[in-house]
């Protein structure tokens, strides 16, 4: 039968590492098998299932074979150090390793690893397959999956949820709650925003920081301009006239490279851009204050590090599609409006006779956001 999409499954399997089947098969045929202990490694800690299954079977096969059979705990990196120490035992048929599937299936993908899961290590046996469910605590609001889709979209940013591992089902099944329901469970992620001391910049910067972005890298070319940007919700300020960009994004990120680059100059930035990115990074062009249309982009970066450019413009929207836009906002921003964490990024109001001092403002670079002109 068909399962639902979020309905998951976990299978323990007992396995042995390439080279240790043969030998652990003609010792089970010896009479004198096995003549010292053996050892069953678990890539998780005790307690849980893995621990619980293992004991069981420890305690079956210790009756059955008449020798100590115990349980070495291995935990960490999502099974890969207990598939290290499979891996650095004696091949001879008296160390197994206890492993959900996604050791295989599921982690080599997400994390990288010394071994190849499908030439290093060989299964003996499926001993169990679970199922996986959302727990939370009792003072959760929601009471069922419908009420916790419900609860997360009216609390953008501001849920979490834990798992077990990278690369393991725990993750691999959050990920695809997030993109059937429509959902992003975890803030934490990386943004940046350059030329950001204009209104949409600002703009970007208190959106990004209410809904949980961290850190909230923002530029200026004006170091009076970045130190007001911190007012706004900026962890990390970058003097566009004097720093290195991506050396400042890689300070800030430890190395990784930022998530999300919201870009207001638009060519002439998009090589430092794509270079800054993290695998998976986004990149968001808002604007092109900086004149050029069109950019070099590095294919390769692209390719390797998987990232997206995304295009936004109303223009080429349908009227369905700003209507959705429209309702989407005022969804997710208007209660950050009024719980005070966005606000107008309003520089200064000149009455309308006074246009001409206005562009003179403008024109000196003086302003952040907006400059609003007051008609009677």
């Amino acid at each position: 039968m068909k399962q639902p999409p979020l309905i998951a499954r976990r299978a323990l399997v007992l396995a042995l590492a390439v080279g240790a089947l043969m030998p652990a098969m003609n010792a089970a045929r010896a009479a004198d098998w096995p003549t010292r202990p053996v050892r069953i490694l678990v890539g998780a800690p005790p307690g849980g299932t893995a621990d619980i299954v293992a004991r069981l079977y420890a305690r079956e096969l210790q009756g059955t074979l008449g020798q100590t059979v115990f349980v070495d705990y291995k935990q960490g990196a999502g099974g890969t150090i207990a598939v290290q120490s499979l891996l650095s035992a004696p091949r001879d048929g008296y160390t197994f390793l206890l492993i959900q599937k996604g050791i295989a299936s599921e982690v080599p993908h997400a994390i990288k690893v010394s071994y190849d899961p499908f030439k290093d290590i060989v299964p003996v046996a499926q001993l169990t397959r679970q199922g996986l469910i959302f727990v939370g605590s009792p003072g959760l609001p929601a009471k069922n999956l419908a009420e916790l889709v419900t609860y997360i979209k009216a609390h953008p940013g501001k849920v979490d949820y834990a798992n077990f591992g990278i690369g393991t089902r725990g993750q691999t099944i959050g990920v695809q709650f997030n993109r059937l329901a429509g959902l992003e469970l975890k803030s934490g992620e990386s943004v940046f925003i350059n030329g950001a001391s204009g209104g949409v910049g600002m703009a970007a910067i208190m959106i990004a920081s209410a809904m949980g972005a961290r850190p909230v890298i923002a530029s200026s070319r004006s170091a009076e301009k970045l130190e007001r940007l911190a007012g706004y919700g900026m962890d990390v300020g970058i003097n566009a006239s004097t720093d290195s960009q991506l050396e400042s994004i890689r300070a800030a990120t430890d190395g990784r490279g930022v998530d999300v680059i919201m870009d207001m100059i638009g060519g002439t930035a998009f090589p430092d851009h794509i270079r800054s990115l993290a695998v998976k990074g986004r990149l968001v062009n808002l604007a092109r204050l900086g004149g050029a249309a069109t950019a070099e982009v590095d294919i390769n970066l692209l390719w390797l590090n998987r990232l997206k450019l995304i295009g936004v413009t109303f223009r080429t929207r349908s009227e369905q599609e700003r209507i959705d836009c429209i309702q989407a906002c005022a969804r997710d921003l208007l209660p950050y409006f009024r719980d005070g964490k966005l606000r107008l990024p309003v520089d200064r109001t000149f009455d309308m006779d006074a246009i001409g001092e206005a562009y003179a403002y403008i024109e000196r670079s003086q302003h952040m956001g907006k400059i609003v002109l007051i008609a009677d």
